[in-house]
């Protein structure tokens, strides 16, 4: 299976509630406007510029032409953003909606791996700890193998958890049901191989009920005070809903939002709700090493271990995987993602100083992030090329 197949299986790999909690498509012409952070990224630390400049104008213009000529696939595309050392290169809008925050699917787990390196860093826990440490309220429920589990298989899909392709049928029908999913997750316990890879929703909702557990407030307050506040991005008017059907409209119609579970541990693995202006500050967080404006608000070396490969093989060509982070290239060179359904997508180059964003709007499974990304890369490769 080669790296756009892969990409695209595991972007289409969650539920289908997904149709009625999406909002509406975009529509309308491409343009150009401001959509950059609201406060500036900053100089990344390394490399202090991009070996190779790349004209923003061609790029810009090359990347529309491919996009509006692809016969109705990306008429529900958002937004695409290309930065290069911090400024903005590539700012393409489609749709009066392209700048409100927008369900980023399964780019929340790379957000909330985030959080975990932020609470290790702070001493709140630790990647050899168990799930019996961290989660001792429900550590009667688990059976040995799921007790011994550590927070480092979770956090690279290694756990031997059960698997989206295998899971998301029942739990379509019957997990939202639960008045505990952190329960139902660790009764069910694992059922593949520990050690061996199986990209696994269910670990990272886990991941977020670690965090609460181990910071004592919810994953949303925490993500505000030590990484969203720090990025400037203003979720206070975020209201408090959880995934079931009677909050749909209210979903839909809210910016900021992060959904609960029935106990109220904030989804982990899909549904919050962030603009492409966001997701380029937490991409250029990344390229930067983790520091924001002089403030180092992710330990550097969680950014090095979150986005290296940590698997010894993965049976696709050229990806590995991280702590809820995707390896891989892009333009020949190295690289690292976070991907979601329908086209949600951080691309971060290190070599090339590059961050790229999109955004759709996740009702159209035909947007997949790995298409998404490689046209952006193969734009790019042309004109390093020259």
């Amino acid at each position: 299976m080669g790296r756009r197949a892969w990409i695209r299986r595991v972007g289409s790999a969650l539920p289908v509630l997904a149709l009625c909690l999406a909002g509406a498509a975009c529509s309308g012409d491409a343009g150009s406007d401001d959509a950059g952070p609201s406060a500036s990224p900053g100089a990344p630390v390394a490399p202090t510029s991009p070996a190779v400049p790349l004209d923003g104008g061609r790029l810009s213009s090359e990347l529309d032409a491919v996009l509006a000529s692809g016969t109705g696939t990306y008429e529900n595309l958002r937004a695409v953003l290309v930065y290069q050392d911090g400024r903005p290169l590539v700012r393409l809008h489609y749709g009066r909606d392209s700048r409100r925050p927008a369900n980023v699917m399964s780019v929340t787990k790379s957000v909330v791996g985030t959080l975990v390196g932020i609470a290790e860093g702070e001493g709140l826990l630790r990647r050899d700890d168990t799930l019996a440490d961290l989660l001792p309220s429900y550590a009667d429920r688990m059976n040995d193998e799921m007790a011994g589990t550590t927070l480092e298989q979770v956090l690279t899909m290694t756990a031997g958890l059960p698997a989206d392709p295998d899971v998301w049928p029942a739990y379509r029908s019957e997990f939202p049901g639960s008045d505990d999913w952190v329960a139902s997750i660790v009764e069910k316990g694992i059922t593949g191989e520990p050690g061996t890879f199986a990209y696994s929703s269910l670990g990272s909702h886990l991941l977020a009920a670690v965090l609460t557990e181990a910071t004592g407030t919810s994953v949303l307050d925490y993500a505000r005070r030590e990484l969203l506040g720090p990025l400037g991005i203003d979720t206070a008017e975020a209201p408090a809903l959880q995934l079931r059907a009677g909050d749909a409209a209210a979903y839909v119609r809210a910016g900021h939002v992060w959904p609960t579970d029935p106990t109220g541990v904030n989804l982990g693995y899909a549904w919050l709700k962030l603009s492409a202006a966001d997701l380029v500050k937490l991409g250029q967080l990344y390229l930067q090493g983790g520091r924001w404006k002089g403030e180092q608000v992710v330990p550097e070396e969680w950014v090095r271990a979150a986005t290296t490969n940590h698997l010894e093989m993965l049976d696709v060509s050229g990806m590995g995987y991280g702590y809820q982070w995707w390896t891989g290239t892009a333009a020949d060179r190295p690289a690292y993602f976070a991907l979601g359904f329908g086209g949600q997508l951080i691309e971060v180059v290190p070599d090339l100083s590059l961050v790229v964003v999109a955004t759709s709007d996740v009702r159209d499974p035909l947007i997949g992030p790995a298409s998404l990304a490689a046209i952006v890369d193969d734009t790019v490769a042309l004109q390093l090329a020259d």
